[in-house]
């Protein structure tokens, strides 16, 4: 991060280190937080690396590798007292859900902040830009985070992700409630405490394509990405690095007749051609048994169901016109859908009612 932090920077990264933080920690009512995560990029899975933290004073990196009890750190984001400013959180909230069953609280999101005032240009970058005049590194945005020792280089840029957003949510707050819109944000950021945000690994009938595959070659398919899913946990390695996806759908249509044309496969990693024989067992065994994908169910709309969500998406477009923000934030799909079903109001927030109601009055007028 250019323009530079004046904060001290602490690695926690020891149990002993960590009891020192948590003590430090106690005293502040406010954190910002932020996660780097090992995501499926350089190695088999999805982890979380490092925790970072700042109070406004001190920014600290929890080792969340080096460290196999976390506990405090869970402790502070499940605290309804203390509030944690984040950027969008989205899949920090999954990932920590996945992996500590921790859900935090009391959640303030500046990149929604960002997106309520009217911009268009919502990156952590550009606003750390605009605000502080502080440029976002992207040299470490696809490092390896697994990678032990940490430079200090790699934990400067870490901690930049935390170092300015207490004083960005300050600004932000003040903007919003300018512009009355403050309580919008408020009321979004509890929802979010309870939102259905899971991190789950896709399956293989997810994976684009596959529904064109004949039942004996998704029969192969499932095998063989089972197999892969097996070998890149085996080897360390994310599943693409083993076989692509489209590499996979070919061998499902096209399997090698032998092991030697297993043995001579390109695109794929070498322990697939030095274990021919594994994968030629698994087609055969396949090739046994065939499979479907059901068929999704879909739900029919009658006429005057549609015509409600005509009016709604009209609606919604001329709210978001008039108030400067995307249309999904005043209406979301599947807001529009239960309204248009269940002709009532019971999924919306209170403002977005308020904006809804106020606008047909106006229009009444």
């Amino acid at each position: 991060m250019h323009g530079g932090s004046r904060k001290a920077l602490v690695l926690v990264d020891t149990p002993g280190k960590l009891d020192e933080a948590r003590k430090e920690w106690e005293h502040s009512k406010e954190f910002a937080v932020d996660t780097e995560s090992e995501n499926n990029m350089h190695h088999y899975g999805t982890y979380v690396s490092l925790i970072q933290l700042s109070d406004g004073r001190k920014n600290w990196i929890v080792d969340a590798i080096r460290l196999k009890d976390v506990g405090p750190v869970i402790r502070l984001l499940e605290d309804p007292s203390r509030q944690k400013v984040f950027h969008d959180p989205d899949f920090d909230i999954r990932i920590l859900r996945y992996q500590y069953m921790c859900s935090p609280r009391n959640i303030f999101d500046t990149q929604f902040a960002a997106i309520l005032t009217g911009r268009k240009e919502i990156g952590l970058g550009p606003l750390l830009m605009e605000y502080f005049g502080a440029e976002k590194q992207k040299k470490y945005q696809k490092a390896d985070w697994t990678k032990r020792p940490l430079t200090r280089e790699m934990l400067e840029y870490a901690a930049g992700d935390v170092d300015h957003l207490l004083e960005l949510r300050d600004l932000l707050k003040a903007e919003l409630e300018r512009m009355g819109r403050l309580h919008w944000a408020e009321q979004a950021f509890r929802s979010l405490e309870h939102a259905d945000l899971i991190l789950r690994n896709p399956t293989y009938q997810e994976v684009k394509g596959v529904n064109k595959l004949s039942p004996e070659e998704l029969s192969v398919f499932k095998e063989l990405y089972k197999l892969r899913e097996n070998v890149a946990k085996r080897i360390d390695r994310p599943v693409h690095y083993v076989i692509s996806n489209t590499m996979l759908k070919n061998l499902s249509e096209n399997p090698p007749s032998s092991d030697k044309g297993w043995r001579m496969l390109r695109g794929v990693h070498p322990f697939v051609r030095r274990n021919a024989g594994m994968f030629m067992r698994a087609v055969d065994l396949a090739r046994k048994t065939s499979i479907r994908i059901p068929p999704k169910a879909k739900k029919r709309m009658n006429e005057r169901q549609k015509r409600n969500i005509d009016r709604l998406e009209e609606d919604r477009k001329a709210i978001a016109e008039k108030l400067g923000i995307p249309a999904h934030l005043i209406l979301s799909r599947n807001q529009m859908t239960d309204i248009a079903v269940t002709g009532n109001l019971s999924s919306l927030m209170s403002w977005q009612i308020y904006l809804l109601k106020n606008f047909h009055m106006k229009k009444k007028e």
